[in-house]
């Protein structure tokens, strides 16, 4: 699969109308969540490409559940005034459309 296919596939499961290699996945293309599922779910049904395989896929991406927290404003504040030292949701690691193209192209 070639870069033009891929950044094709992600382009049904975002609102980001132009999308380059060095657009990041989460924040760019605002895939997250319910959203990354259904992208993920695509590519395994209609390509063969299960992103499982290339390591740890939580530690790029946030669950719906930690999305939809309920306590995240609070969090937050609390983050942000200095009264709690983790940040409010965890810190990710970053994955571009350039990753992902390498990872299916590996």
């Amino acid at each position: 699969m070639n870069s033009d296919e891929l950044i094709s596939i992600l382009s049904k499961h975002t609102l980001k109308e132009e999308i380059i290699e060095s657009d990041s996945i989460v924040i760019d293309l605002d895939l997250n969540g319910d959203d990354l599922d259904e992208l993920y779910f695509d590519l395994i049904d209609n390509y063969g490409i299960d992103l499982k395989d290339i390591g740890n896929i939580e530690s790029y991406f946030h669950s719906e559940g930690e999305l939809l927290d309920l306590l995240y404003p609070y969090k937050w504040m609390m983050n942000k005034i200095g009264l709690r030292k983790e940040p409010a949701r965890r810190i990710l690691q970053p994955l571009l459309v350039s990753d992902l193209i390498k990872f299916v192209n590996s």
